[in-house]
């Protein structure tokens, strides 16, 4: 919730060049400007489409309004990201890679998050799908399945006070991830651009959800 600029402030502390965009990712001209924006570093290489929120009214009944915000920025926001450095990519000929946040719950859901575990399917295919389309321009495409884990900042996510218990000693969440286990963890090997010729990696890797609430 900092935002930007204490970012930027670091980088530039260490002698390194960037530059803040303030961007709303449910929106596809604000996701072209960010990326248009990159040219004076010489264009995109990476992209991770990371920006994501929950909701602490999800669940089966969901509120309409709630469900397509969060869908605007989790499914439409890596979208549009994905689209508009790929058109980028393509024009410079370079290949490069793009990285979608998704979410251990898009691959086995949870009847707490109905809406997050949607937006997250929804990413899985995505990039499975965007892999196949770009993989002949040179263009990688990888998900990273995150899940809860013990970071501070996760407090305020609504699922985790309430649930903890239930995460730590559900089957697919053997235990909520720290950062040292992060460190000695394999990522695993999934090839999901065939069209490169290229292995895409991935990292059963953990982080929080982040509430859209204050």
């Amino acid at each position: 919730r900092e935002g930007g600029r204490p970012t930027l402030a670091e980088i530039e502390a260490i002698g390194s060049a960037a530059r803040f965009v303030k961007t709303d990712v449910s929106k596809r001209a604000d996701n072209d400007a960010l990326i248009e924006a990159s040219a004076e570093f010489g264009g995109v290489d990476v992209m991770v489409a990371n920006a994501g929120i929950t909701l602490r009214t999800d669940g089966a009944d969901v509120p309409e309004d709630d469900y397509h915000r969060l869908l605007s920025i989790n499914l439409d926001g890596p979208l549009f990201g994905a689209q508009a450095a790929a058109r980028q990519m393509k024009a410079n000929g370079k290949g490069g890679s793009i990285v979608l946040m998704a979410s251990m719950g898009g691959i086995s859901g949870a009847g707490i998050t109905v809406a997050y575990s949607t937006s997250k399917g929804g990413v899985v295919l995505m990039a499975k799908s965007l892999a196949d389309a770009l993989g002949p321009d040179g263009i990688r495409v990888n998900a990273s399945h995150r899940g809860p884990s013990t970071l501070s900042f996760c407090a305020p996510a609504p699922v985790l006070p309430r649930h903890r218990k239930g995460f730590a000693s559900a089957r697919r969440y053997a235990a909520l991830a720290s950062p040292p286990r992060w460190a000695t963890r394999s990522p695993i090997s999934a090839r999901i651009s065939p069209a490169t010729s290229r292995a895409s990696r991935f990292s059963w890797t953990a982080a929080c959800w982040q509430s859209s609430d204050p």
